[in-house]
């Protein structure tokens, strides 16, 4: 999955969200100090590399073939990851508190 750098904080792509789901770790190629790069570390779900560091995404991507239990292992950290913060029925729930944040008190008059 890669994002310019230029476009962090306006959009994320919706490919991360099927990655987690699948159980997939993420190789992302973008901002390492980066929204997406931040979930990733946080999550240990997969790998951030800086745009335009290729020897990066080779080693990146012959250390995740080599390595099953590290696949397996962020796979399911990336799934956990979806399920607590990304999943419908959290998304729900934020929409709710976004919404309600949103609309105006009970006893606030409309003029």
């Amino acid at each position: 999955m890669s994002l310019r750098p230029e476009l962090e904080g306006l959009i994320v792509p919706s490919k991360f969200y099927g990655i987690l789901a699948a159980a997939r770790p993420t190789v992302f190629i973008g901002d390492p100090d980066g929204e997406l790069a931040r979930a990733i570390r946080e999550g240990d779900c997969g790998i951030s590399i800086s745009v335009d560091d290729v020897d990066a995404l080779v080693r990146a991507i012959r250390h995740l073939k080599g390595d099953a239990a590290l696949r397996q292992r962020l796979g399911g950290n990336a799934f956990l990851r979806y399920c607590e913060r990304y999943s419908a029925p959290h998304a729900f729930d934020r929409w709710v508190e976004v919404l309600r944040s949103a609309s105006p008190a009970p006893d606030a008059r409309v003029p």
